[in-house]
């Protein structure tokens, strides 16, 4: 099921036409490939929007409007371009269209040849999940979306990484309000990191409420593996608390764990399991 986040990627790419579609698409593989896609400048490009690994030319589509007549027109003529000026060197030839395609448009690129790459706003999407977190919040600034459906994606794909991974035995906890957040840094930082500890959980609230929003959607049972596998995944490490903390950080990040983005929001899971007294010492009072 695509989740809102992704929805909303979809329809903005959706949205775009002509040469903001093709802006798009060049970010997109710029960020995928690195220096393997080549951008083509838009003007006298001789029907070459950019070359992938030195091997495939593309041609990007996205009219403001038009049918299925103009469609196969315009198809035509980029492959008859790339034939004259690209085929010679470049051996693959893929178009790239903003709109799913249709059984007339799949049977229009195979009479000219079946070789053709297809790629419609279905494989647009395939490419943007396999960017990693930081990439993805770039695209979605790019495309003008409100990050808040951005932070909600990420922190349901940790939670959801977390419990799918987490063992299976689980500790069933009862809540635990939270204490008093400077008393419970004290305890258990160290007097020089105090003051990062309190900047760190000031610039995670936001992210708490949001994340406390997702949680509402899981069932108890998943809850308590995941409180399981932070609390026993804790107990098992050594150090001091910020060492624990930051080893556990990157434990749990796992296949993620060279993705920034994605360990940031890791810690902020931790960091509400912190300000819900499941880890760390506890302040005095506390039930």
């Amino acid at each position: 099921m695509e989740d809102i986040f992704e929805h909303q990627i979809k329809k903005h790419i959706e949205r775009l036409k002509e040469n903001s579609f093709q802006d798009f698409i060049t970010n997109l593989l710029v960020m995928k490939h690195g220096s393997q896609f080549t951008p083509i400048r838009q003007k006298k490009d001789k029907g070459c929007d950019g070359i992938i690994e030195n091997r495939t030319v593309i041609a990007v589509y996205a009219p403001p409007k038009g049918g299925l007549r103009e469609f196969k027109k315009k198809v035509a003529d980029d492959y008859g371009l790339y034939l004259a000026n690209w085929h010679s060197k470049y051996p693959n030839w893929c178009y790239v269209y903003n709109e799913p395609y249709t059984a007339e448009m799949i049977k229009c690129f195979d009479e000219l040849d079946p070789s053709i790459e297809k790629w419609d706003i279905n494989h647009v999407m395939n490419i943007f999940r396999e960017l990693n977190w930081a990439k993805k919040r770039d695209m979605a600034a790019r495309l003008g979306i409100d990050e808040n459906y951005f932070i909600n994606d990420i922190l349901k794909n940790v939670v959801d990484d977390l419990i799918r991974s987490g063992a299976k035995d689980t500790i069933l906890l009862k809540h635990k309000r939270p204490v008093y957040i400077e008393d419970k840094i004290e305890l258990n930082f160290d007097n020089a990191d105090i003051p990062a500890a309190l900047t760190e959980y000031a610039e995670a609230l936001p992210y708490l409420a949001e994340l406390k929003n997702v949680l509402k959607s899981y069932p108890d049972g998943e809850i308590a593996s995941l409180k399981s596998r932070v609390i026993v995944g804790f107990n098992k490490l050594s150090g001091d608390f910020k060492t624990k903390m930051n080893n556990l950080n990157e434990g749990l990040a796992e296949r993620n764990k060279n993705d920034d983005i994605y360990k940031y929001y890791v810690r902020v899971v931790l960091i509400y399991f912190f300000e819900a007294c499941l880890i760390g010492k506890k302040a005095e009072g506390e039930v």
